[in-house]
């Protein structure tokens, strides 16, 4: 018997290479001079965009708005970073936006963090601009509570009214209804 098996191992090894060959010369044959063949010539010419973070930030919102044109010195993104916090804004010029915010601070057992994300549309009449989300979501993480975790638990879309103006190019001062005042300093793009 153990002839027999000897022969059938050599026999079984030269079947399995034959397949595993015969395998890689079709997908050879399929992945090389085929794929022109398949593909449109306008498809084949063409690259695939690269899409930075830069580029994401500027289409905040699926459904551009077409009436709420923005003016154009409060269009860009504007960052805070004051304390434990950054609270970041960037404003489209067809009237859209983005808000994150940053609140953390240092624990014994860590850092915690309440993270902040909205996004919706801005209309300015004046010196009023009107922030009404269309989506908001909080996240908190704290490692000295992680049984109080969670991730994007949706938030209030409750609008937001702030009185605007620009004490310089690069810096942007909201004042909201409580009296709160937050400078924002623009972004490079």
């Amino acid at each position: 018997m153990p002839g027999n098996r000897e022969r059938r191992l050599p026999t079984f090894r030269r079947a399995a290479v034959t397949v595993v060959a015969l395998l890689l010369v079709s997908l050879t044959a399929c992945s090389s001079e085929g794929d022109s063949a398949r593909t449109p010539p306008s498809a084949a010419s063409k690259t695939s965009p690269t899409v930075t973070a830069t580029d994401a930030a500027e289409d905040p919102v699926e459904a551009p708005v077409e009436d709420s044109a923005l003016p154009r010195p409060l269009v860009g993104a504007w960052e805070s970073n004051e304390g434990t916090g950054t609270i970041a804004y960037r404003f489209t010029a067809d009237g859209r936006y983005l808000y994150a915010g940053i609140l953390s601070t240092p624990t014994p057992e860590g850092v915690a963090q309440i993270t902040l994300a909205a996004e919706g549309t801005a209309t300015a009449d004046g010196d009023t601009l009107l922030l009404e989300p269309a989506r908001y979501t909080i996240s908190r993480e704290d490692p000295g509570d992680p049984a109080g975790n969670y991730t994007d638990r949706p938030g209030e879309l409750t609008p937001e009214r702030h009185t605007w103006s620009l004490p310089s190019e690069d810096v942007l001062a909201l004042m909201g209804e409580d009296g709160v005042r937050l400078t924002l300093r623009r972004q490079s793009p």
